[in-house]
């Protein structure tokens, strides 16, 4: 029987809730449009309702996570549906863009193919629990020294304790060493993320640092940062168009890359400042912004590409 764990992170559950339904709207919008004329906006139209299927699929089972089961360690059945939304999710974005703002029809249909190749690469290694580490020398560790100001201005924060018995010391006066050793922060009271006693505790949702391809922290990685870097570049390049409607939307699309980059890359120091809870807060609400011009941005382009075609249409009737 599903019951609410008594370590449930309420504020982001909430926050998947929100965003989730957030792209309900953009569906129920998105059906009330109908049918569309031309294969282009057929295209838009049918990608742009999987991305957002994808998204509600992804913040639906965040939402869950985090109040029935907020240190998920095994992954299972269930982790493997999270994982499928949220590799693909991003790369369905990525199709938008390319049929968008690639007039070229080839470039575009290369664009298609290099975010599903994506996807489909990355899902067996999440399969086969691949330890990007074991293939590339990446670190497993990773050690941060904090000068003494900033130390004497943590000093009254819940972790300063495990980190000063890490160092040996007993007064937040000067420089110590905090090390990262790849635990689950998820799965660790905030106020021992330096001791040993939790060095083996491990999940899938706050490991750090943690290159396995199964763990959320991967898949930020790999489809966060990674794809917002494709992103960027392809509303770049649909920023120099002749369209006035396919510049909006790219600098729609550029605004809402500098959003997530914010987003994903805030997370590891607000975590140490205020714990998972904090980071996956702060996560959503810079996040919450690009997803809304993402979503946007993709009605759009279903519109622009259904009037282009109609227009058409009405020139071939004259």
């Amino acid at each position: 029987m599903l019951a609410v764990s008594p370590d449930a992170r309420y504020t982001n559950a909430l926050g998947d809730a929100l965003l989730c339904g957030m792209h309900w709207l953009f569906v129920f919008k998105l059906v009330r449009r109908g049918k569309v004329e031309g294969s282009r906006a057929r295209v838009l139209q049918t990608l742009t309702m999987a991305y957002y299927l994808a998204m509600i699929g992804f913040q639906g089972f965040g939402c869950a996570m985090h109040l029935l089961e907020p240190t998920y360690s095994v992954p299972d059945k269930f982790w493997a549906y999270y994982l499928v939304c949220g590799c693909f999710a991003p790369s369905l974005y990525g199709m938008v863009v390319c049929c968008d703002q690639l007039e070229n029809p080839r470039h575009a249909l290369m664009g298609v193919c290099g975010f599903l190749v994506a996807s489909l690469s990355y899902l067996p290694c999440a399969y086969y629990r691949v330890d990007l580490s074991e293939v590339i020398p990446l670190p497993k560790t990773l050690e941060l020294t904090l000068p003494a100001f900033l130390v004497r201005s943590m000093a009254s924060l819940p972790w300063m304790g495990s980190a000063l018995a890490l160092n040996g010391v007993s007064e937040a006066t000067q420089a110590l060493r905090l090390v990262f050793d790849g635990r689950g922060y998820a799965a660790t009271p905030f106020e021992d993320i330096f001791s040993p006693r939790y060095a083996s505790a491990t999940d899938l949702v706050a490991s750090f640092p943690d290159w396995r391809c199964e763990s959320l922290g991967t898949l930020m990685l790999c489809f966060g940062v990674g794809t917002n870097v494709v992103f960027t570049a392809l509303n770049a390049h649909g920023a120099r168009s002749a369209d006035a409607g396919r510049r909006e939307r790219a600098a729609a699309g550029k605004l809402s890359g500098l959003y997530m980059f914010l987003a994903l890359l805030s997370m590891p120091p607000s975590m140490l400042l205020g714990g998972v809870r904090c980071g996956i807060d702060l996560m959503h609400a810079c996040a919450a912004p690009s997803m809304y011009l993402q979503a946007a941005a993709c009605a759009g382009a279903v519109a622009a590409a259904d009037a282009a075609a109609r227009r058409a249409g009405d020139r071939k009737a004259r």
